[in-house]
This record gives structure tokens, sequence and C-alpha cells, in this order.
């Protein structure tokens, strides 16, 4: 299920290219400058990861989805698999040089894919007061980035981690396997990490190696036993909220900033006395 947040985004990024409106030659002419971008789908509406990268990629690529509906715009551009992603390449001499994605759907991978046909991005002009700002934080002591995310192989681990933790933790529970391995799935949580590292802690289980975990997340915390997943917990202020989205960077993010705009529904934290001793007194939250 994808987070609802995400099904909220924009879909005005996509151009529906239904063979009447919108037609493959006139968006195959459209803006010469750029690269286009063509989703053959057999979904009726916009997936939220194509809706997402519309967004990514606006005035760098021009993004065009073709409807299951449109099945002689499939068998012109000889498309039989479902869904399917292929590139029109823009060339100072060849304009519409066709090139097919055959890898993994999933943002990181396609990401990748289009910055080899995407316009670079344009350099954000500074006003005067972000210069100003700049300058400020050069005097401050800048602490570098960490990308490592710990892993907890124990309680003992997760009480240091999270149970002593001021900030919210957020605690990933991931199974890796050939699609979504281990390094793919800690990329996904640096990338949060950089932007919400202020307010959240986080850290992962790798529930394959320990299995010990299983009753806490399932019985505490209600996590989902459809790996990967998260729970954000407050021991602090005594709640928890699980994630239920896709989990990608997109999803996380989402779901992180509800909570930093106290958005949603937290759930009270249970009595933790057999997990946690002595059990540290609980205060009321204040949202």
């Amino acid at each position: 299920m994808v987070e609802f947040a995400v099904s909220k985004i924009p879909s005005n990024y996509i151009k529906i290219i239904d063979g009447q409106k919108v037609t493959d030659e006139s968006f195959l002419s459209e803006n010469p400058d750029l690269s286009k971008v063509m989703l053959f789908s057999k979904n009726e509406k916009t997936p939220p990861l194509f809706k997402a990268l519309g967004i990514e990629y606006d005035q760098r690529l021009l993004l065009g989805e073709v409807k299951p509906s449109n099945k002689a715009l499939a068998k012109k551009f000889n498309v039989t698999k479902f869904p399917s992603v292929i590139v029109s390449k823009h060339h100072e001499e060849e304009v519409n040089s066709i090139e097919r994605y055959d890898g993994i759907l999933k943002y990181k991978n396609l990401v990748e894919f289009f910055n080899t046909f995407a316009k670079e991005k344009k350099k954000e002009k500074k006003t005067d007061q972000k210069v100003k700002e700049e300058k400020k934080k050069g005097k401050e002591t800048v602490l570098e980035f960490d990308p490592v995310i710990p892993q907890a192989k124990s309680l003992e681990d997760l009480k240091k981690f999270c149970y002593e933790q001021k900030k919210t933790c957020l605690i990933s529970v991931l199974a890796p396997n050939e699609e979504d391995t281990l390094e793919e799935t800690l990329s996904v949580l640096v990338e949060t990490k950089k932007k919400f590292e202020k307010n959240f802690f986080s850290v992962y289980i790798n529930i394959l190696e320990t299995p010990l975990f299983i009753p806490l997340l399932k019985n505490v915390f209600d996590v989902s036993d459809m790996y990967p997943s998260a729970v954000a917990v407050n021991f602090q202020r005594g709640w928890y909220r699980n994630f239920r989205g896709g989990f990608d960077a997109i999803g996380l993010a989402s779901f992180l900033q509800d909570i930093s705009k106290g958005k949603g529904k937290n759930s009270k934290i249970p009595d933790l006395t057999s997990f946690f001793n002595p059990v540290r007194s609980i205060v009321k939250d204040e949202l």
C-alpha cells in the first residue's frame, strides 16, 4: 500500500499520451531541447513513483504516460511487457533515438538511468538573505554528516540507540534479499537521514539475523511483517507510529515530514517491563 501523502503528489508534471489530445508525434516534437520519457503501463492511475520523477526532472526531461487503452502506440513502439519505460534521446543531430530501460523499476535505479539523458539542474540563485545565512553558518562549527546507520543486534543495542534517545527513533526492519539488497535499502535510509537527522535518529534491524526482535515489534509496536517496514518511536513522550507506505526515500520523507508537522495520529506505548528493565517513566505527549 502506498503512503497516502505520496499518492497525493500532483500528476500535472506528466503528459498523458492518449492519441487524441496528445499524440506520440506531438509529445516527441514538444520542447526539442529535452529528451522524452514514455511509461507504458497497465494501470489507469499514474504511479506515485512516476509522479515523483516528474517533479524531480521538471524542465530537465519531458515525461509522458501511455495508458493501457492506447494499444496502437504500444504496438508502434514494440512494447510487449508492462510496465515499460523508453526514452527518446535528444542529440544535436539525432533527435529521436530510442533507448529502452530494462532495469529494476525503483526510484534510485530510474534516477541513475534518467540522469544520463536529463539536462543539468539549474544552480539556485542566492538571495542576499541566503548569503548572510551562509556567512553566519561559516563562522559556526559545522559537524560532518555521518552516513552510518547503526544496526541493533540485541535489546541492549535498541535500548542504547532508542530507549535512551531524546530524538524520535526511526526503527527500520529489513529482510535483505536479491531484489532488496541491504546496500540498496541502507542507501534509502542514508538519504532520509540527511534530511531529518536533526529530529530523528535512524537505526535498523536485520530480522533475518535477529528474529528475537519479532515479539517486541509485532506485539508492542504492531509492525508489519511485510519487510522492509518501519516504526517511529519516541520513548520520552511514550508514543509510536507505524510506517505503512512504500519503503523508499519519498515515502519515508513524507512519513517523517507528517510527524514533524504534527499531522496524523500516534499510538501509546504499552508497558515495556518485560523488554526493558528498569522501565523509564513515560511523559505524556504534549501535542
